[in-house]
């Protein structure tokens, strides 16, 4: 468990160089962007900032570290993560196609292709990732 912890301190150092470089970009850019890209960069270094100090407290509390491995490993809440994944993933396809309907029909062709190319994206990778699982199985 303390090896996940300390690659999830790792994870979160990277985004913050990742926002650390889009909080400088915004800083520098001077287009319409710029407020958006402050805003993103701001707060993913915010989070990840809390989220390395919520890992270094588990870290240094062993009583809390077992508490946290025995609800990560425990079957039924991993089955209902899992349904929800599952579940969110179907909802978000269905409302993407609504939308991409519903921009096509007001000629919002450009958007409409874009949303379709991701809806594709995500069923591709779904398959690859389908095949890879049932092999494993």
């Amino acid at each position: 468990m303390k090896n996940k912890i300390i690659s999830r301190i790792l994870y979160s150092v990277i985004m913050i160089i990742i926002s650390i470089a889009i909080f400088t970009f915004a800083i520098i850019d001077n287009s319409q962007n710029k407020d958006y890209l402050l805003g993103l960069g701001v707060g993913f270094l915010m989070i990840n900032i809390i989220m390395i100090v919520k890992n270094l407290q588990l870290l240094s509390n062993p009583k809390k570290l077992k508490e946290i491995e025995v609800v990560e490993k425990d079957e039924r809440i991993l089955k209902i993560v899992n349904d929800s994944y599952a579940m969110t993933f179907r909802i978000t396809l269905f409302i993407e196609a609504i939308i991409t309907m519903i921009l096509a029909i007001f000629s919002k062709k450009d958007i409409s292709y874009i949303i379709g190319m991701v809806i594709g994206i995500q069923l591709i990778v779904f398959f690859v990732t389908y095949v890879i699982y049932s092999k494993k199985n």
